[in-house]
Protein backbone atom coordinates (compact mmCIF):
# COMPACT_ATOMS: atom_id res chain seq x y z
CA UNK A 1 0.00 0.00 0.00
CA UNK A 2 2.97 2.33 0.49
CA UNK A 3 4.13 1.99 -3.09
CA UNK A 4 1.81 1.77 -6.12
CA UNK A 5 4.60 0.27 -8.27
CA UNK A 6 4.61 -3.52 -7.95
CA UNK A 7 8.39 -3.80 -8.39
CA UNK A 8 9.18 -1.20 -5.75
CA UNK A 9 6.63 -2.77 -3.40
CA UNK A 10 8.30 -6.17 -3.89
CA UNK A 11 11.73 -4.65 -3.11
CA UNK A 12 10.25 -2.99 -0.01
CA UNK A 13 8.86 -6.41 1.01
CA UNK A 14 12.38 -7.86 0.87
CA UNK A 15 12.57 -9.44 -2.59
CA UNK A 16 15.83 -9.23 -4.51
CA UNK A 17 16.23 -6.05 -6.61
CA UNK A 18 17.13 -8.29 -9.57
CA UNK A 19 13.82 -10.15 -9.52
CA UNK A 20 11.50 -7.68 -7.77
CA UNK A 21 9.94 -6.24 -10.94
CA UNK A 22 9.05 -9.66 -12.33
CA UNK A 23 7.90 -11.05 -8.99
CA UNK A 24 5.91 -7.90 -8.13
CA UNK A 25 3.94 -8.26 -11.35
CA UNK A 26 3.42 -11.97 -10.72
CA UNK A 27 2.29 -11.35 -7.13
CA UNK A 28 -0.40 -8.92 -8.29
CA UNK A 29 -1.85 -11.72 -10.44
CA UNK A 30 -2.15 -13.94 -7.36
CA UNK A 31 -5.81 -13.96 -6.31
CA UNK A 32 -5.07 -13.79 -2.59
CA UNK A 33 -2.54 -10.94 -2.94
CA UNK A 34 -4.87 -8.97 -5.22
CA UNK A 35 -7.75 -9.43 -2.76
CA UNK A 36 -5.59 -8.32 0.18
CA UNK A 37 -4.43 -5.22 -1.73
CA UNK A 38 -8.00 -4.35 -2.68
CA UNK A 39 -9.21 -4.80 0.90
CA UNK A 40 -6.38 -2.60 2.20
CA UNK A 41 -7.29 0.11 -0.34
CA UNK A 42 -10.94 -0.01 0.70
CA UNK A 43 -10.02 0.22 4.38
CA UNK A 44 -7.74 3.20 3.71
CA UNK A 45 -10.51 4.91 1.72
CA UNK A 46 -12.92 4.46 4.65
CA UNK A 47 -10.35 5.59 7.20
CA UNK A 48 -9.31 8.72 5.26
CA UNK A 49 -12.80 9.36 3.87
CA UNK A 50 -11.29 9.70 0.40
CA UNK A 51 -12.99 7.90 -2.44
CA UNK A 52 -13.40 8.36 -6.17
CA UNK A 53 -16.56 10.45 -5.77
CA UNK A 54 -14.82 12.89 -3.46
CA UNK A 55 -11.86 13.25 -5.85
CA UNK A 56 -14.19 13.89 -8.81
CA UNK A 57 -16.19 16.43 -6.75
CA UNK A 58 -13.00 18.29 -5.86
CA UNK A 59 -11.83 18.32 -9.48
CA UNK A 60 -15.23 19.62 -10.55
CA UNK A 61 -15.09 22.34 -7.89
CA UNK A 62 -11.78 23.60 -9.30
CA UNK A 63 -12.77 23.07 -12.94
CA UNK A 64 -15.99 25.06 -12.65
CA UNK A 65 -14.88 27.76 -10.22
CA UNK A 66 -15.77 31.39 -10.95
CA UNK A 67 -13.82 34.50 -10.00
CA UNK A 68 -17.06 35.96 -8.64
CA UNK A 69 -16.85 33.45 -5.79
CA UNK A 70 -13.97 35.47 -4.35
CA UNK A 71 -15.49 38.97 -4.46
CA UNK A 72 -18.10 40.77 -2.40
CA UNK A 73 -21.08 41.19 -4.73
CA UNK A 74 -22.06 44.59 -3.30
CA UNK A 75 -18.71 46.39 -3.02
CA UNK A 76 -16.71 44.46 -5.62
CA UNK A 77 -13.78 44.04 -3.22
CA UNK A 78 -11.84 40.80 -2.87
CA UNK A 79 -13.03 38.81 0.12
CA UNK A 80 -10.61 37.88 2.87
CA UNK A 81 -10.00 34.17 3.33
CA UNK A 82 -12.15 34.10 6.46
CA UNK A 83 -15.04 35.67 4.52
CA UNK A 84 -14.87 33.07 1.73
CA UNK A 85 -16.97 29.94 1.81
CA UNK A 86 -14.92 26.80 2.64
CA UNK A 87 -15.38 25.38 -0.89
CA UNK A 88 -14.01 28.64 -2.36
CA UNK A 89 -11.05 28.52 0.03
CA UNK A 90 -10.22 25.03 -1.25
CA UNK A 91 -9.93 26.38 -4.81
CA UNK A 92 -7.13 28.77 -3.83
CA UNK A 93 -3.58 27.80 -4.69
CA UNK A 94 -1.96 30.86 -3.09
CA UNK A 95 -2.56 34.35 -1.76
CA UNK A 96 -0.05 37.19 -1.90
CA UNK A 97 -0.34 40.51 -0.14
CA UNK A 98 1.01 43.29 -2.32
CA UNK A 99 1.62 46.62 -0.62
CA UNK A 100 2.45 50.02 -2.01
CA UNK A 101 4.63 51.90 0.45
CA UNK A 102 5.72 55.53 0.58
CA UNK A 103 8.85 56.67 2.33
CA UNK A 104 9.19 60.18 3.71
CA UNK A 105 12.11 61.67 5.52
CA UNK A 106 11.61 64.39 8.12
CA UNK A 107 14.66 65.79 9.90
CA UNK A 108 16.70 62.65 9.15
CA UNK A 109 14.00 60.28 10.41
CA UNK A 110 12.58 57.83 7.88
CA UNK A 111 8.92 57.04 8.25
CA UNK A 112 7.17 54.31 6.31
CA UNK A 113 3.47 54.39 5.82
CA UNK A 114 1.37 51.89 3.95
CA UNK A 115 -1.19 53.65 1.78
CA UNK A 116 -2.82 50.68 0.13
CA UNK A 117 -2.61 46.92 0.38
CA UNK A 118 -3.77 44.61 -2.35
CA UNK A 119 -4.41 40.89 -2.26
CA UNK A 120 -3.48 38.74 -5.23
CA UNK A 121 -5.06 35.30 -5.42
CA UNK A 122 -4.12 32.36 -7.57
CA UNK A 123 -6.46 29.44 -8.22
CA UNK A 124 -5.54 25.85 -8.92
CA UNK A 125 -5.10 24.99 -12.62
CA UNK A 126 -8.60 24.98 -14.09
CA UNK A 127 -7.57 23.51 -17.46
CA UNK A 128 -5.76 20.60 -15.80
CA UNK A 129 -8.84 19.88 -13.68
CA UNK A 130 -11.03 19.93 -16.80
CA UNK A 131 -8.59 17.60 -18.56
CA UNK A 132 -8.60 15.12 -15.67
CA UNK A 133 -12.39 15.18 -15.52
CA UNK A 134 -12.60 14.69 -19.29
CA UNK A 135 -10.27 11.69 -19.07
CA UNK A 136 -12.35 10.27 -16.23
CA UNK A 137 -15.45 10.58 -18.42
CA UNK A 138 -13.66 9.01 -21.41
CA UNK A 139 -13.94 12.15 -23.52
CA UNK A 140 -10.39 11.97 -24.90
CA UNK A 141 -9.01 9.16 -27.01
CA UNK A 142 -5.24 9.05 -26.54
CA UNK A 143 -4.91 5.66 -28.14
CA UNK A 144 -5.44 4.98 -31.81
CA UNK A 145 -7.31 1.76 -32.38
CA UNK A 146 -6.95 -0.19 -35.59
CA UNK A 147 -9.21 -2.96 -36.70
CA UNK A 148 -9.01 -5.56 -39.39
CA UNK A 149 -6.60 -8.32 -40.19
CA UNK A 150 -3.20 -8.10 -41.74
CA UNK A 151 -1.28 -11.25 -42.44
CA UNK A 152 2.43 -11.18 -41.90
CA UNK A 153 3.01 -12.70 -45.34
CA UNK A 154 0.98 -9.95 -47.07
CA UNK A 155 2.84 -7.24 -45.12
CA UNK A 156 6.23 -8.71 -46.10
CA UNK A 157 5.20 -8.91 -49.78
CA UNK A 158 4.15 -5.22 -49.75
CA UNK A 159 7.47 -4.21 -48.20
CA UNK A 160 9.42 -6.23 -50.77
CA UNK A 161 7.39 -4.70 -53.60
CA UNK A 162 8.17 -1.18 -52.35
CA UNK A 163 11.88 -2.01 -52.08
CA UNK A 164 11.91 -3.46 -55.63
CA UNK A 165 10.15 -0.38 -57.00
CA UNK A 166 12.61 1.92 -55.24
CA UNK A 167 15.58 0.04 -56.75
CA UNK A 168 14.14 0.24 -60.30
CA UNK A 169 13.35 3.97 -60.03
CA UNK A 170 16.11 6.19 -61.52
CA UNK A 171 17.74 8.65 -59.15
CA UNK A 172 17.70 12.43 -59.64
CA UNK A 173 21.11 12.34 -61.38
CA UNK A 174 19.79 9.83 -63.91
CA UNK A 175 21.90 6.99 -62.56
CA UNK A 176 20.19 3.78 -61.53
CA UNK A 177 21.30 2.19 -58.30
Amino acid sequence: MLDPCAGRAARRAGYSPKTADRLGSRLLKNVEVAAAAKQAQEERAKRTKVDADRVVEELASVAFSRMGDFYDKDSGRLLTVTEMRPEAQARLSSIKVLREKTHTTTDGVTETSVHESTLQIKLWDKLRSLELLGRHLGMFKDQVQHSGEVSLLDALRRIEAKEDAAQRRPTEAGVTP
